[in-house]
């Protein structure tokens, strides 16, 4: 197994650098020269190719939705970028191609599932859901909200409360 062969090296390797003896710096570029001849032996390895029946975009937009879920929609288009290593704005596209939505808008259904969940299944007031969503304007959220829902949260409330 290849971690036979590379612990000895790593070992010897420590070895020298404690020691510090004259000469050391030539025998560690000795011992990282068969390390990497290890690591270059192709019998170490097994490759196979892999097929899968999505696309890397199918890939990528899935990945989006489950930040987005995990997030309750609150992730950015910099915590997107950053987690996933992709530029927003390529990021944009797909989501815009999936849904025809823009990452933002797409991040509010979420965010607004969360606001209902939150009406129907506690008694936090809408002030304190608002701002648990991070909605720093009142009179936006209110907006969105009815224009997803047409209702206000609280007559969204009270409608479905009891169902």
């Amino acid at each position: 197994m290849i971690f036979d062969l590379l612990n000895p090296l790593f070992s010897q390797m420590t070895e020298e650098i404690k020691d510090g003896k004259p000469g050391f710096v030539f025998l560690l570029k000795g011992l990282l020269e068969r390390f990497f001849s290890i690591l270059g032996d192709p019998s170490f390895y097994h490759c196979s190719e892999i097929h899968s029946d999505s696309n890397s975009q199918d890939y990528i937009f899935s990945k989006i939705t489950h930040l987005f879920k995990a997030s309750h929609g609150r992730a950015t288009r910099s915590d997107l970028e950053e987690s996933m290593h992709y530029d927003a704005e390529y990021l944009n596209r797909i989501v815009k191609r999936f849904t025809g939505l823009t990452l933002t808008e797409y991040g509010r259904i979420f965010m607004l599932e969360e606001a209902k969940e939150m009406l129907l299944y506690t008694n936090k007031s809408i002030s304190e859901i608002i701002s648990d969503l991070g909605f720093s304007n009142r009179t936006y959220f209110y907006k969105v909200f009815f224009e997803e829902y047409e209702l206000t949260p609280l007559e969204f409330r009270n409608k479905n409360k009891n169902c």
